[in-house]
């Protein structure tokens, strides 16, 4: 078995990005994550300590990609294990 700090580290390289509609005032974050543990699950946190949050499958190849809706313009914090992504919903 794979020691939790490891397996955490294991999780370096996400990214979020924010989409919202013309005219809409919520958006759509999409977060994706590469070299992860394959065939693993992690879970991304939206602004806690109250989070939205969305379990992220990953494939063979330690990628995945998870979408968290409904997000009010502005500026956000992604959580993902031991990674923080700033984004940004405006219009």
């Amino acid at each position: 078995t794979m020691s939790i700090a490891r397996l955490l580290s294991a999780y370096t390289s996400v990214s979020a990005a924010c989409k919202v509609r013309d005219g809409g005032r919520k958006g759509r974050v999409v977060v994706k994550v590469r070299s992860g543990q394959p065939n693993g699950t992690v879970t991304a946190l939206l602004d806690p300590p109250d989070p939205q949050s969305t379990s992220i499958a990953l494939d063979g190849s330690g990628r995945g990609k998870g979408k968290l809706r409904g997000v009010p313009l502005g500026e956000h914090r992604v959580f993902v294990c031991d990674s923080i992504v700033d984004v940004t919903c405006s219009p």
